[in-house]
This record gives C-alpha cells, sequence and structure tokens, in this order.
C-alpha cells in the first residue's frame, strides 16, 4: 500500500511543480516535476516487485505505469506551453518597450 500511495503523492508533487511554473514562469519550481519522474519510477518498480506473484496485481501495475507515463506527458506539455506563453509575453513587452 506505502508504494501505491508514494505514486500518487509523486504524481501531486509533478502537478504542483508543473502549474507553479506556469503561473510564475519560475524555473524552481519545475524540481518537483523532475525529481518526481524519477521518484515514480522507482515507486512503480518496486510496487512490481512487491506483487510478483499476483499476476493480476502486476497487470493492474502495467495499467497504472502506462496512465502515469501518459500524465508525465501531458505535465510536460502544459510545461512546454507556460515556456512559450512565457516567451511570447517578454517578446511583446520588449517590442513595446523599443517603440
Amino acid at each position: 500500500m506505502y508504494e501505491f500511495e508514494q505514486i500518487l503523492v509523486s504524481s501531486v508533487d509533478a502537478e504542483t511543480g508543473v502549474r507553479g511554473f506556469v503561473i510564475t514562469g519560475k524555473e524552481n519550481y519545475l524540481d518537483p516535476f523532475n525529481s518526481s519522474k524519477i521518484k515514480l519510477l522507482e515507486h512503480v518498480n518496486k510496487a512490481k516487485e512487491l506483487t510478483k506473484r499476483y499476476p493480476a496485481q502486476q497487470e493492474n501495475i502495467a495499467v497504472y505505469s502506462k496512465l502515469n507515463t501518459a500524465y508525465i506527458d501531458h505535465l510536460r506539455l502544459a510545461f512546454n506551453s507556460g515556456r512559450q506563453r512565457i516567451l511570447r509575453m517578454a517578446k511583446t513587452l520588449i517590442a513595446t518597450r523599443a517603440r
């Protein structure tokens, strides 16, 4: 049970980090996102090890692992979108100051 709780915690940390970056544009908010990717993999692997005698659980973990990968990819898109938005805003600000 502990590993699944930690998977959830790592997922929330990743989302929180990306949200903080998109809102503020501050790179340090991405630290939880970056570290959570590693933690997620570690906890999923540990859950696989703990349930290796239970094929049904192994299937559930495989599905959950795929969903987590898709979720991290989704967060990465949000991160990239936020970065592009910040760059556009900076360009606009520089262009209006140059006039």
